[in-house]
Formats: C-alpha cells, sequence, structure tokens
C-alpha cells in the first residue's frame, strides 16, 4: 500500500519483485489483511474489500465506512475485527469514540456492521480460534472469547504498557510497544506469561 494505491507485484522470483499492477482504492490506506480471495485494507474512514480472486487484477466488491480514525483489520471466517481509534494525532477526532468493530462479512458485496465495543486507546489486533487479542496503548492487551463470533467476550488482561501490535506464531506472541518487542506464551489462554524482552534503542 501507498497512501492512494494498492500495488501488486510478482514475487515468483523473490530477488528481484516485479510490480504487475497498481489499483487506486482511495485517499488514507493504511494497513492490509489477507484473508482467502480476499485483502482487507484499513483506510481513514473505511474498510475496503477487494477481490484476489485474480490476484494480478483485483476487483472491489464493498466498503465498511466509519468515523475517521485509523483502523487496524484482521478476518476470521465471515467475520472482520476492527479497532478504530480516533485519538491518536492524524487518526481523527476527540468527538469520535475508538472501538473495536465487528463486521459479517458473509456476503463480501453487503458487509454490515454487527457490534461496536468502546475503548480507550486500541491499536493492533489478532485472531486464533476462539480468541481476539487487541492492543490497547493504556490498558495492556485484551483477551476476549470469540466463540460467539458476533459478540466478543472480555476474558482477560495482558498488562503491557503501550502496547501497539501484535503477531502471533503459536505458542508465541511478540507485542510490539514504543520501546520494545515483548514475548509471552500463549499455549495456555488462561496462563499466559512473559518469555522476554527486546529493548529498542
Amino acid at each position: 500500500l501507498d497512501v492512494n494505491y494498492m500495488k501488486v507485484f510478482d514475487i515468483s522470483t523473490g530477488s528481484d519483485p516485479i510490480l504487475v499492477n497498481s489499483v487506486k482504492i482511495n485517499y488514507g490506506l493504511e494497513t492490509i489483511t489477507i484473508y482467502g480471495e480476499y485483502v482487507y485494507i484499513g483506510a481513514h474512514d473505511r474498510i475496503y474489500m477487494v477481490g484476489i480472486n485474480d490476484p494480478s487484477q483485483p476487483l472491489e466488491y464493498d466498503e465498511m465506512q466509519h468515523n475517521i480514525s485509523c483502523d487496524p483489520v484482521v478476518v476470521q471466517g465471515n467475520y472482520a475485527y476492527s479497532t478504530q481509534n480516533s485519538f491518536e494525532v492524524g487518526c481523527g477526532h476527540a468527538t469520535s469514540q475508538s472501538i473495536l468493530a465487528v463486521y459479517n462479512i458473509s456476503n463480501p458485496q453487503q458487509t454490515n456492521l454487527l457490534k461496536s465495543i468502546t475503548m480507550t486507546s486500541p491499536y493492533g489486533l489478532a485472531v486464533e480460534g476462539n480468541n481476539l487479542y487487541v492492543c490497547d496503548s493504556e490498558e495492556g492487551v485484551l483477551v476476549y472469547n470469540i466463540s460467539n463470533p458476533e459478540s466478543p467476550q472480555a476474558m482477560s488482561t495482558i498488562p503491557v504498557a503501550n502496547s501497539r501490535d501484535i503477531i502471533l506464531n503459536f505458542p508465541y506472541m511478540i507485542i510490539s510497544t514504543q520501546t520494545s518487542f515483548e514475548m509471552y506464551n500463549y499455549q495456555d489462554v488462561n496462563n499466559i506469561y512473559h518469555v522476554s524482552t527486546f529493548q529498542l534503542k
């Protein structure tokens, strides 16, 4: 992504990527997630759902509009989860709420918002199985049970200060903060524990 375009590269020769397409989506593109035959792009005021059945010729299917905010998105099954931060500088307006949004995406041409959960200062998130992990710079990493994917239920909080993003690589999660990378073991979701810290200079 750049601020306006999704760029498609042929990486069949990994050492020599070739640009094969540049598709204008809109202004303010921020994050990208691939799930199945679709790309989900988080932008300042909406999420774009783009079909990649033909990877070199992406086709836009739907848009999920929201207040101006920063909005990473993850997808599992028929549901997309997006944090929408309206308080970060450059992300929106203090008059808007920051939320965790749940969307039904089972019909790519008619997605809909199912639920909004008010949050303090949400950032990156990750999903795996029945659990959703949401970084909140003030609260820590919030763990939700999504056995009912339409209605996340808060389970616990991992006490990580200024958490910004999270990557899952079972049984470990890596949480980025403003000053470090924190590694945790989450093999037992009821007993998530700290493993190591990599301090950033």
